[in-house]
């Protein structure tokens, strides 16, 4: 039951993180620590016990940041001593990073990380993502790439906030199973790992949901959940609106299922909401197909394929037969397939999201 808190913003980061963590207690922890932008470097105060003891700390340094992250653990990777507190830098101090969960793959990038001459101050899983992070940040990427591209290198359940001396006006947080929340505050950039720690600075919160990253600054959060490449090229198949449509925009990349939703409703949405912007910005000019990894062409062999075998079935027995409710585009489809056949002809029944096709002889 670890804490997590983020502050960039006008405010004295460290005091607003250290209050955060405060009102996080109920969580349970054995250890506490904040990380805070320090002219052109990240400075790192922790401590072992009570937050009383990090609390003292800070008295003593009084430090003052306009960014910082704040953590309290619960030992889980290593025991509860200053070193294996977080937050932890990786292996060029360029990064810093806090984390909840677990990273069930820690130990082989670990082993693997060390034969390339990484060294590490601590035994958590923690320290290891932030040296996959650092060296993913090292190729010259901006923050939230490198946390993209690492977040593909680990395994696990998390909640992992990142800042970098490099770019000292952002925090960059991902999350997969574990929470972290998002306060909007007007020129303030806040996020936690539970709701009363945003409480005494804003009402207004967002969750931020499984496998999206957040970059959050004084002008809010900016939510990133989608890696694609993206392409247009002209129609060339019925599905594609071949006849009716200037062009095809395709979108391909992993884990896009979410822009194409059940049965392709959220597709059919975001194409709708696109052609409508074009018909109001642009109007004469023709309206556009969105494919999102090449689902419209793999659903157009299906519907094709499901048709033609009903056409067989109707041949050899004579009676009409009604294919399963179907889009506007997929009805067009079948229709398409058997306009010219001699032998059958389709009709259209039904209202709304029950409309259906019926193949039949021809009369």
């Amino acid at each position: 039951m670890c804490g997590i808190a983020g502050y960039v913003g006008p405010k004295n980061a460290v005091e607003v993180v250290f209050e955060q963590l405060k009102r996080l207690e109920y969580r349970g922890y054995d250890s506490a620590g904040i990380a805070y932008l320090n002219g052109g470097d990240i400075s790192v105060l922790k401590k072992a016990g009570k937050l009383s003891e990090l609390g003292r700390l800070i008295d003593e340094r009084t430090p003052v940041s306009s960014l910082a992250i704040g953590h309290s653990r619960w030992a889980t990777h290593g025991g509860p001593t200053d070193l294996n507190a977080h937050p932890h830098f990786d292996r060029y101090e360029q990064v810093s990073v806090i984390h909840n969960g677990i990273f069930e793959n820690y130990l082989e990038l670990k082993e693997s990380l060390t034969s390339q001459g990484h060294v590490f101050q601590s035994e958590t899983d923690t320290e290891v993502a932030a040296h996959v992070v650092g060296e993913e940040y090292s190729k010259g990427v901006p923050l939230e790439e490198a946390v993209r591209l690492a977040i593909r290198r680990l395994r696990g359940a998390y909640a992992l906030v990142v800042v970098s001396k490099r770019e000292p006006n952002k925090i960059v947080a991902a999350r997969n199973a574990s929470p972290i929340i998002l306060g909007l505050a007007e020129g303030e950039g806040l996020l936690a790992s539970d709701i009363p720690a945003l409480l005494p600075h804003t009402r207004q919160i967002a969750v931020l949901e499984d496998d999206r990253i957040a970059v959050v600054t004084t002008e809010g959060p900016r939510i990133l959940d989608i890696d694609a490449e993206i392409s247009i090229r002209e129609p060339v198949t019925p599905g594609d609106g071949l006849g009716s449509v200037l062009a095809v925009i395709d979108i391909k990349g992993e884990d896009l299922g979410l822009l194409i939703g059940r049965r392709g409703d959220t597709l059919i949405a975001l194409q709708y909401l696109v052609n409508l912007f074009l018909s109001r910005r642009y109007p004469g000019k023709g309206a556009i197909t969105i494919d999102v990894e090449h689902y419209r062409h793999r659903n157009e062999e299906r519907i094709i394929a499901l048709a033609q075998r009903m056409a067989d079935r109707v041949r050899e027995t004579g009676s009409p037969i009604t294919l399963e409710p179907m889009s506007a585009a997929e009805r067009r489809l079948v229709h398409i397939t058997f306009a010219e056949d001699p032998e059958l002809e389709t009709n259209s029944i039904g209202e709304g999201e029950n409309r259906k096709v019926v193949i039949s002889l021809r009369s």
